[in-house]
């Protein structure tokens, strides 16, 4: 059986409500040879579960994969979902299996991921707290609930997150993908992602139908916005000059 580095996987990964999803079905559109090994509500999607079943000696799942898809598809991906992007020991795992990887690195404005998720939150029926209170409430980087679900502030930390993936996979095989950029450039961001990937470019779309879009039932208090917009400014500016670039986040 061929061994994991002998495959040519990208991961996709990034917090919640920041268009990992989006991404996938766009790339896989034109792109049959593309297919995520884990759907995006399949049930091996929990971090305890994926860290213990991706361990180099255990690929039952993945070789049944590779023998339905055997012989018609260069390129498999592997769909990065938020708990990838959060849980401390992703980074060193998906490393000793993926050594090889690219990295597309999915961010958005914090304060509007913040707000997003608590909304995708309500809908699901997992918070009950106004969005006041939810992003106050206590955050354990141990609790897998508070990993997946209730990371309001702590998951859009970007270049905290960022700096732990880098102690495993070089720089180059990172590009990061400003979410608002995909969603009103998507014809040039989608080019350059193919370019990356070297992916056989395809024709990209001026535009691509909302993938997981909620319906905000209420608005997000000024007060609020500019409370939250002063606590995420020096993560921002940190990331700005780590990366090189500004998002004008604070702006939006």
């Amino acid at each position: 059986m061929p061994k994991s580095s002998d495959y040519p996987y990208f991961l996709i990964i990034g917090g919640t409500r920041c268009g990992t999803t989006a991404l996938i079905r766009y790339l896989q559109g034109p792109h049959e040879n593309i297919i995520p090994l884990i759907g995006t509500q399949h049930s091996w999607g929990q971090a305890l579960n994926f860290l213990k079943y991706w361990g180099p000696n255990n690929f039952k799942w993945h070789k049944a994969f590779e023998e339905k898809a055997a012989g018609i598809r260069e390129h498999l991906v592997y769909m990065g979902r938020f708990f990838i992007w959060n849980h401390p020991g992703a980074p060193k795992e998906l490393y000793r299996v993926f050594p090889n990887a690219k990295i597309l690195l999915m961010m958005r404005n914090p304060v509007k991921r913040a707000f997003s998720k608590y909304v995708a939150n309500k809908g699901a029926k997992w918070e009950t707290l106004s969005f006041e209170r939810a992003i106050e409430r206590p955050f354990s980087e141990r609790d897998e609930i508070d990993i997946q679900i209730y990371n309001y502030k702590q998951g859009a930390y970007w270049l905290r997150h960022i700096k732990r993936w880098l102690k495993y996979f070089s720089r180059e095989n990172f590009l990061a993908i400003h979410a608002e950029s995909l969603f009103k450039h998507p014809k040039f961001v989608m080019a350059n992602i193919q370019n990356f990937l070297n992916i056989v470019p395809v024709l990209v779309q001026d535009k691509y139908e909302k993938i997981n879009a909620h319906k905000y039932e209420e608005k997000m208090k000024a007060r609020t916005k500019k409370e939250l917009i002063e606590h995420f400014k020096p993560y921002n500016e940190e990331l700005y000059t780590f990366m090189g670039v500004d998002f004008g986040w604070e702006n939006e």
